[in-house]
């Protein structure tokens, strides 16, 4: 009958719209996801700045002390070459005083070193989880939007079946009206003028 068919659709209706109410919080939640990658990823290029400014200057200081040493090491080597009455004290003093200090110099670079390697290595683990966050989400939102057009067109057709179907109740409910001992269950009728008003209102009336 038409107020079986009628309740059976306003029910499917309220299912669909209940699916689409679900796929809208997901595809929420995973706009929070795409917010926090996006935070992440400044975040990730924050370091990638920072790593290369301190390369940068690491390499500077490098280039530095390999001058200082080189200079220290010909110095070393040409007053080593000069006669034993020729090399005085103070000099030597100098020179050695120059070479332990270069030493301290390459233990700090070589500290420095190390935590530029720890640095870039794990700017290298948050980049490779980075690119599988994206690749990750984005086939979230492949999935998301299909199945948010699946229900979009579903919700669509049971707009237009319950439409018509509500339709042809109500003229069923006037040609009634001559047969008062005749009546539908307007409670059906009303909970799909309802449904219907709903889903207008969502737009699915166009």
């Amino acid at each position: 009958t038409v107020e079986l068919a009628t309740g059976e659709l306003t029910q499917a209706t309220e299912a669909l719209r209940s699916e689409n109410k679900a796929i809208a919080g997901k595809i929420a939640d995973h706009n929070v996801k795409v917010d926090d990658l996006d935070s992440r990823k400044n975040k990730y290029s924050e370091i990638v700045t920072d790593y290369n400014s301190k390369l940068e200057a690491y390499q500077q200081r490098v280039d530095a002390y390999t001058s200082q040493l080189n200079a220290n090491d010909a110095q070393i080597a040409q007053f080593n070459s000069l006669p034993a009455e020729q090399r005085d004290q103070a000099t030597a003093n100098t020179l050695n005083a120059e070479h332990y200090r270069l030493a301290s110099v390459k233990t700090e670079l070589d500290q420095e070193y190390y935590s530029l390697t720890a640095q870039h290595s794990d700017a290298a683990v948050m980049k490779s989880n980075l690119e599988q966050q994206i690749q990750d989400l984005a086939y979230e939102a492949a999935s998301l939007n299909e199945q948010a057009a699946s229900i979009k067109t579903r919700l669509g057709e049971a707009y237009r079946q319950l439409k018509a179907c509500n339709d042809y109740a109500n003229q069923l409910r006037e040609i009634m009206k001559r047969y008062p001992d005749v009546s539908l269950n307007s409670s059906t009728f009303d909970a799909a003028a309802e449904e219907l008003k709903d889903l207008s209102s969502e737009g699915f009336d166009r």
